[in-house]
C-alpha cells in the first residue's frame, strides 16, 4: 500500500504553484519583450533636405542575454522540485534550507528578477511550513509493557 504524503493539501497546492510560477518564469525569458530598443539616425544636408528616421523594437531576456541567462532564470524551478523531493523524503529541515538559500537569491536578486522571484520562494516558505513535522519514535515512549 502506498504511504500518505507527510504534507497536507496547503502543502500540495504550494509546492504546484510555485513549480507553475517558476515554470512560467522560463517560458516568459523566451517569449516576453522586458528590453525596449530605440534608435535615430539623421542624415544632413541643406537645411530643406535634413532627414531623421526613428526605429524602436523589443527584446526577450533570452534575445538579449543569450541561452547563458536560462541558468539565472530557472534556478527557482531547480529549487521547487529539490524542495518538493526533501519534504517528499521526510526531510523538512533540508527543505527549509533550501528555500532560504532561495530566500537569499531572491533578496540579492531583488533589483532584477528577484521581484518574479518572490512569489515562488513565499509558496516555498508555505510548503515548509504546512508539512508534518516528523516524530521519531524512541523506545522510552512507547506505552505498551515490554516483555521479554
Amino acid at each position: 500500500m502506498m504511504e500518505r504524503w507527510p504534507w497536507s493539501r496547503t502543502t500540495t497546492i504550494a509546492l504546484w504553484f510555485a513549480v507553475a510560477w517558476s515554470a512560467l518564469l522560463v517560458l516568459a525569458a523566451f517569449v516576453l519583450p522586458v528590453y525596449g530598443t530605440s534608435s535615430s539616425s539623421s542624415t544632413a544636408g541643406s537645411s530643406v533636405t535634413s532627414s531623421t528616421e526613428v526605429t524602436s523594437g523589443t527584446g526577450t531576456l533570452v534575445g538579449v542575454n543569450g541561452l547563458g541567462v536560462l541558468l539565472t532564470i530557472s534556478f527557482p524551478l531547480v529549487i521547487t522540485v529539490l524542495v518538493a523531493t526533501a519534504l517528499a523524503f521526510r526531510r523538512r529541515r533540508v527543505g527549509w534550507i533550501i528555500t532560504g538559500v532561495l530566500c537569499f537569491f531572491t533578496i540579492i536578486a531583488l533589483m532584477s528578477i528577484g521581484l518574479f522571484v518572490a512569489p515562488t520562494t513565499l509558496a516555498l516558505v508555505v510548503a515548509c511550513a504546512a508539512t508534518e513535522r516528523v516524530r521519531v519514535a524512541h523506545p522510552a515512549d512507547d506505552p505498551s509493557p515490554q516483555t521479554a
